[in-house]
């Protein structure tokens, strides 16, 4: 037994030995028979003189592996033994002709310069191997990152920019978590002169560069590399290759972008299938193929199922720049479109309800140039506002919004949208929902950009808060923090275009004695209409805000220490409350009334017409004489000084007598 152990190893030995003696006189014979130049050295020389008998020697020593390895096998050896061998000989030789031939010819080929198709070859030696496995190691993975579009139909496709490609190279693959992933791809160039391509960036992949290093015959010269950025422009490039026979592209992408070469021409002859720009049969269709997305939510559906919210309206379509980190400072979003069959396109802007109120900056790229002239400043407390982008001229229109971050964890991060978005006269099919209360609770539980303040909206009747010597369920409170804060902002806003006038009561519901007395600051559409003192010891009264014409309705309270004031008994009205001489509509007689009086005055004596609308010109006709005159302008002020500046009770019928 230990006898045929050793046997079959020596066989074996003996086998690979065998193996190696063919394929080395198998090269010398090759040699031999080639036309192409070989450089003379010890080793090829041997090969070429010893080729044939030392192919003849491994192929006997092979049979004999074989023999001595099958007499291992049993305990005599008889002649019928070999009977089966003699059966698979056509099998056998069928094999070495179309398979074993084959692969030592292709190791033969591998040490020349030169295609199946070119009989002039040039000696490589083992420089090809090294230029795979030591130059660029990562041969075998990159040979699996490209990918082929042949343009014969419309099934395959890729895009760049939104331009829909169906004939080129793509050049992808490789693990997300490598720093660089490479793709290769070769080509004979020997019978073309000029190659041509569009380079770009494939849409909505990984946002990182690549290079693109030009092999000619497997010297590769730097100054022929491309840079490949995922916000570049398409670009068409232009290679002689009239001098090169093979032809290597090698492109080393960063993690795992995508890029491509689309619409490649040899010769100057144009591809098949040419690529297309978008046509958008819809508002709705352009959104679905904006690309290159980053932080943002697209709303493009065609029914209710998607919405957002600005300024208590709610929209169904258009684009939510949203997300991120709260500890990054500023937050980027992104977006971009192919506008070259679009001429003008049209928004609403606004903020994103109940994000951070913070400013944002939005800035628009045409084409991957950045254009300073139409940087848009955002702020938390806009008016809704339309705006217009021409994009006669643009091919890609990118916009790029720079969010500010808030400190505060629980609402972090700042939200603006585009809503309504349009192009060209096509609007969108689903128009904006502006809210209608039919009640006060109503318009209580849609506020938004709440901060600090407690709504109370009535739905529990134990949860109550007490003013003066009422209690009350619904309203809201306006309170500090504790001991240790010295103020807190609280605000809430309500939508109110359906609204004519909101009444409330306001009073204080604690105080800490010694401290700071507070201010209600009473905005309508980010414009300041009243402060209003908070004391204490105030009054419990009734405060009017006449609504109509406005969006928005803003109470701003900042509260010191432990402190709390309350809007209760809030009543809405359809049509605006006429105070008489309260002109502005801020729930006062002031100064500013008379003002605006005096200017209505003297715009009906110079034949013009009046500057007010019908409440105001009510409230500034305060004699009832059914026009405004210098003495309601007179009036106005001495009520105001009576009232306000005196101190004192005066009525309006006891000033008109």
């Amino acid at each position: 037994m230990p006898e045929r152990k050793t046997l079959r190893t020596c066989a074996n030995i003996v086998l690979a030995i065998s193996l190696v003696m063919i394929s080395f006189g198998f090269l010398g014979i090759k040699i031999n028979q080639t036309k192409a130049p070989v450089p003379s050295s010890f080793l090829i020389d041997l090969c070429k003189k010893v080729g044939t008998p030392i192919t003849i020697i491994g192929a006997v020593l092979l049979v004999a592996a074989i023999i001595a390895g099958n007499t291992t096998m049993q305990r005599r050896t008889k002649l019928f033994d070999y009977f089966p061998y003699l059966l698979i000989i056509p099998a056998v030789a069928f094999l070495v002709v179309f398979v074993v031939y084959p692969m030592f010819n292709v190791i033969y080929l591998s040490l020349f310069n030169g295609t199946v198709m070119n009989p002039t070859k040039s000696w490589m030696g083992i420089n090809n191997f090294k230029m795979i496995f030591v130059v660029k190691r990562d041969f075998i993975t990159s040979l699996k990152n490209t990918a082929v579009y042949t343009a014969a139909d419309k099934s395959q496709s890729f895009k760049m920019n939104g331009r829909t490609y169906y004939q080129g190279l793509v050049f992808s693959g490789g693990a997300s978590y490598n720093e660089t992933n490479a793709s290769l791809f070769t080509v004979n160039t020997e019978n073309v002169s000029r190659l041509r391509f569009t380079a770009g960036h494939i849409d909505n992949a990984a946002r990182k560069n690549a290079t693109v290093k030009i092999y000619r015959d497997n010297v590769h010269d730097e100054a022929e590399d491309i840079v490949l950025t995922p916000d570049m422009a398409l670009k068409e490039y232009e290679l002689d290759v009239s001098d090169t026979k093979c032809l290597l592209l090698w492109i080393d992408r960063g993690g795992d972008s995508v890029y491509a070469f689309g619409d490649i021409s040899v010769n100057e002859k144009e591809c098949g299938l040419k690529s297309a720009a978008p046509v958008y049969a819809s508002p709705e269709k352009m959104l679905n193929a904006s690309f290159n997305n980053e932080n943002i939510t697209v709303c493009s559906a065609t029914d209710q199922s998607q919405s957002f919210k600005m300024n208590g309206r709610t929209y169904y379509q258009g684009i939510q720049f949203n997300g991120g980190m709260p500890y990054y400072d500023p937050n980027t979003s992104r977006i971009s479109f192919n506008t070259e069959n679009v001429s003008r396109l049209s928004f609403t802007a606004g903020h994103l309800d109940n994000t951070a109120l913070k400013d944002a900056t939005l800035y628009i790229y045409r084409d991957n140039v950045k254009s300073d002239e139409e940087t848009i400043g955002l702020s938390a407390s806009m008016p809704l506002k339309d705006y217009v982008i021409d994009v006669t001229d643009t091919g890609v229109l990118t916009l790029v919004m720079e969010r500010k971050t808030k400190s505060d964890s629980s609402v972090s991060i700042s939200g603006y949208g585009f809503a309504n978005v349009s192009f060209d006269g096509r609007q969108a099919e689903l128009e904006c929902k502006i809210p209608k209360y039919t009640d006060t609770a109503q318009l209580l539980k849609a506020g938004f950009n709440t901060q600090k303040a407690a709504v109370y909206s009535g739905d529990d009747t134990s949860r109550t808060f007490t003013v003066g010597s009422e209690t009350y369920s619904q309203g809201i409170v306006f309170g500090g923090g504790n001991f240790y804060t010295p103020q807190t902002e609280n605000r809430i806003s309500f939508n109110v275009e359906n609204t004519g006038a909101v009444t409330m009561k306001l009073g204080c519901v604690q105080s800490t004695d010694g401290k700071e007395d507070s201010v209600m600051r009473v905005m309508l559409d980010n414009q300041e209409i009243r402060q209003i003192p908070l004391k204490k010891d105030m009054p419990v009264r009734d405060y009017t805000f006449n609504t109509a014409g406005s969006a928005v309705l803003e109470l701003v309270v900042p509260v010191s220490y432990t402190d709390s004031y309350a809007a209760a008994d809030i009543r809405l009205s359809d049509t605006p409350v006429i105070l008489r001489g309260d002109v502005n509509g801020n729930g006062e007689v002031g100064v500013d009334d008379a003002q605006i009086a005096l200017r209505a005055y003297t715009e009906r004596l110079s034949g013009k017409p009046l500057p007010l609308n019908k409440a105001q010109t009510e409230a500034a006709d305060v004699d009832d004489s059914g026009i405004i005159s210098i003495e309601d302008v007179q009036l106005i002020l001495k009520y105001y000084t009576e009232n306000t500046v005196a101190g004192k009770k005066v009525s309006w019928e006891a000033l008109i007598q």
